[in-house]
């Protein structure tokens, strides 16, 4: 749990401030010498950003997928995207697919079917709630 909380750029104070605790108790958390009820559980990893099922894996019970280091640049932009809406947030992910790509062609053309799909389906969910909202 201390690498999430530090990934988040969180020390000890932040985080128990952020979930009702104080410090020695993100400590003894952290430390294995305490174990939270299910729900500080919840509210811890809403707080950081993570899977609950993955807040007390050890990295090598963790599918690998999942285990990923970030850069602190990296968290950054994660954290940031955090306020983004949803199309705004698939444009960025499909501008970065692009610059994975190489900026190739084939990876232009990927952003750009990604983006427009997601701006569809934010169209129909836009309408959708229109539609529910005046009824």
């Amino acid at each position: 749990m201390s690498h999430a909380r530090r990934a988040a750029g969180m020390n000890q104070d932040e985080l128990a401030g952020r979930v009702g605790r104080n410090r020695v108790t993100i400590s003894d958390i952290e430390r294995g010498v305490l174990r939270p009820s299910e729900e500080l559980a919840r509210v811890i990893a809403d707080v950081l950003g993570l899977d609950l099922a993955l807040l007390w894996k050890a990295p090598s019970q963790a599918p690998p997928a999942q285990t990923a280091t970030l850069t602190i640049e990296e968290v950054q932009v994660v954290n940031a995207m955090r306020g983004v809406g949803r199309v705004e947030r698939a444009k960025i992910w499909a501008f970065a697919m692009g610059l994975a790509a190489g900026g190739s062609a084939a990876g232009a053309n990927a952003a750009s079917e990604i983006a427009s799909a997601v701006e569809s389906v934010s169209l129909a969910d836009q309408a959708a709630e229109s539609q529910a909202d005046s009824a």
